[in-house]
């Protein structure tokens, strides 16, 4: 079983294709994130065009977050939405810090994926001018991610997360690991809409994307109404508690292996 995540793939691919090849026992491989769509894509690509990384074409069983793109895979791929690691979804202790009606966790300016960095502005702006100091980037630029209790803390403190997805021209049946990480640790969290999301996260508050106002008037509701905004969290929480670990996630691959 193989992964890889950036600056992970060894760079010689002619050797990798070589030792892929010479493996006689059956490969699989797990890629966290999306492939189609970004520069990674052409980027990860030889000099005349040829095929990417040999990680996704000599494997006789590749998963990924990718599910949107079926018909273009050239080995046998299935399609594993994102999930959160059963250790990790204690409930956090909240703290004054990190106390704010409206949070975003992530990067905003200087966000990796230029081909969304557009509208993480576009929502950064919109947020910073509803709400003031009440809203806030978590950790803060410059700063390093938060892991571990701290993490939990966040999402144990702020009352609304505004979540976000790299999600370029026609995305489908792909999201970040955020919706996961922030309902298994039991935060309340509104994202785009994107097809598939519905199937996999029923009760999820989600806006259409680019419909700001939409969005507004959903964070304004879960602050109007904490009782509601907390069942929510919980109904979510249980859901990935049940269906969304990395747990359930291994067990479907070992049995499809």
């Amino acid at each position: 079983m193989w992964t890889r995540t950036a600056g992970f793939d060894p760079p010689d691919r002619d050797l990798q294709r070589r030792s892929l090849d010479a493996v006689k026992v059956p490969k699989v491989g797990y890629h966290l994130d999306k492939w189609f769509g970004l520069r990674r894509e052409s980027e990860e690509r030889g000099p005349l065009g040829s095929d990417p990384s040999p990680f996704f074409t000599h494997m006789d069983l590749l998963a990924t977050a990718d599910g949107g793109h079926q018909d273009r895979w050239a080995t046998r791929h299935i399609w594993f939405p994102p999930a959160i690691l059963g250790n990790e979804t204690e409930l956090g202790e909240a703290r004054d810090q990190y106390r704010f009606d409206v949070g975003f966790v992530g990067n905003l300016r200087g966000y990796g994926h230029k081909e969304w960095a557009g509208y993480r502005e576009r929502l950064w702006v919109n947020l910073r001018r509803w709400y003031g100091n009440r809203f806030n980037v978590l950790p803060g630029r410059g700063r390093p991610q938060l892991r571990g209790r701290d993490l939990a803390a966040v999402y144990a403190s702020v009352k609304v997360l505004v979540g976000d997805s790299c999600l370029p021209g026609e995305t489908e049946y792909y999201w970040s690991d955020r919706i996961p990480e922030t309902t298994g640790r039991g935060g309340f969290i509104i994202h785009p809409q994107v097809k598939g999301l519905e199937v996999h996260h029923p009760d999820l508050v989600t806006y259409p994307l680019g419909e700001f106002d939409i969005l507004k008037a959903e964070i304004d509701y879960a602050l109007e109404d904490p009782e509601w905004r907390e069942d929510n969290a919980q109904i979510n929480r249980d859901h990935t508690l049940r269906n969304h670990l990395y747990e359930h996630r291994m067990e479907r691959l070992i049995t499809l292996i």
